[in-house]
């Protein structure tokens, strides 16, 4: 489930660059570059968030998994590890 989500996540981007790169135009081009280099620098801080996530939920992938390791235990954001984990996630998602 959450590599279903972290790939969601990307398609407006890809599509934003395709269509920049369909059109032709010099100036588009450049977008589409800014986009290539911004996805490559939020996609992979927010795969490492997520992999932050994946490992204190025991090597679980399913968010109904993750929701009852939370359940159980507390939730993730109780520990430093969960706070930086939120923050590097919320920077990620204003990108």
């Amino acid at each position: 489930d959450l590599i279903v989500i972290f790939y969601l996540l990307a398609i407006p981007s890809l599509a934003y660059m395709v269509g920049a790169l369909a059109s032709g135009n010099p100036l588009a081009s450049v977008g589409a570059s800014r986009e290539m280099k911004l996805i490559m620098s939020y996609e992979l801080t927010f795969f490492l968030v997520l992999s932050g996530i994946i490992l204190k939920a025991d090597m679980s992938i399913g968010l109904n998994d993750v929701i009852q390791v939370q359940s159980q235990s507390g939730a993730f954001i109780g520990s430093l590890s969960g706070v930086i984990l939120f923050w590097v996630a919320i920077f990620c998602l204003q990108a």
